[in-house]
């Protein structure tokens, strides 16, 4: 699967780590079977890390389409969430910022961050070993 995703529920979050070619369709079932998931839990935080993917045919519908999914469970929920994308890729940053745009009014913040430390800071988990060493390492559940 071109996205997989690491629920942490002890940590209250997900990394979701892109591999391969991303498109449309692999974008918008990868995070409906996340919000599915029963160890999902509405308002965890998000680490997406793009560093090793490639984003072939994703585009501004795809987004919009998981961001107002998104932001319909969030707002049911009467919570919020942060989201942080981690991408070194002036493509990948380019496109992440574009969803960061369409989220605007819903319950979920996003900034995009080229390196883990400062992504970590701003989720107030700068020490967090388990995140590090995930990030670090590479470690996602399939």
């Amino acid at each position: 699967m071109p996205i997989q995703h690491e629920i942490l529920p002890e940590r209250g979050a997900v990394i979701s780590r892109f591999i391969a070619e991303i498109d449309d369709a692999e974008f918008v079932t990868g995070y409906r079977r996340l919000y599915a998931d029963p160890m999902w839990r509405p308002g965890m935080d998000e680490i997406a890390d793009l560093r090793d993917c490639r984003l072939v045919g994703l585009t501004a519908e795809g987004l919009e389409e998981v961001a107002m999914h998104l932001g319909a469970i969030l707002e049911e929920a009467g919570v919020e969430s942060r989201s942080a994308i981690l991408s070194p890729s002036i493509l990948v940053v380019g496109m992440a910022r574009m969803y960061e745009l369409l989220v605007g009014s819903n319950p979920e913040t996003v900034h995009v961050f080229e390196e883990v430390g400062p992504m970590l800071e701003w989720l107030d988990r700068p020490d967090d070993p388990v995140l590090l060493a995930r990030l670090e390492q590479g470690t996602t559940a399939v």
